[in-house]
């Protein structure tokens, strides 16, 4: 649940906020300055601020289990197999993969579209994600400090799991 947890808050808080500045490979600095300023800052969860954390978190997981579905159907109405279309898409981002079986045009079109449809559903579904942070009382930057305090704290992952499941 933890590792679920952390890694679907990252995801959305990603998307929430836009990309971190990435960590220049093979330097000392392994944290972007923007981070460290960000877990100085969440070092200062108020107990309110978890239980808004774990309340919005509970939407968003929500949200995004919302979106996984409709992509889905949006792949099976197009015919494909949910193997299917990985195998698709792992050729069309890794030149090295090697599909099945060929890829037709008929496959390539269908792909495509779903694609466009998920692009539109991922769309949709982010600004609803960040409605229901800006509803929980939590601003994305502050969502952001939050998040870094608890992958960087047992004490408050055991805490925002315990509100998550209340």
């Amino acid at each position: 649940m933890l590792k679920q947890l952390i890694t679907a808050s990252s995801i959305l808080a990603l998307l929430l906020v836009g990309n971190l500045p990435a960590a220049h490979a093979g330097t000392q600095q392994s944290v972007p300055q923007n981070s460290q300023q960000i877990l100085a800052q969440a070092n200062n969860v108020s107990s309110s601020e978890l239980q808004q954390f774990a309340s919005v978190y509970k939407k968003l997981v929500t949200l995004e289990q919302q979106f996984q579905a409709q992509i889905v159907q949006v792949i099976q109405s197009e015919g494909f197999t949910r193997e299917r279309f990985v195998e698709i898409y792992e050729a069309q981002t890794n030149p090295q993969a090697q599909p099945g079986s060929e890829i037709s045009q008929s496959e390539m079109e269908s792909f495509q579209q779903v694609v466009a449809q998920a692009q539109a559903i991922r769309q949709e579904t982010q600004v609803r994600q960040q409605e229901a942070v800006a509803e929980s009382g939590l601003d994305a930057n502050r969502f952001q400090e939050i998040l870094a305090a608890i992958k960087n704290s047992p004490e408050l992952q055991q805490e925002v799991e315990a509100l998550i499941q209340q």
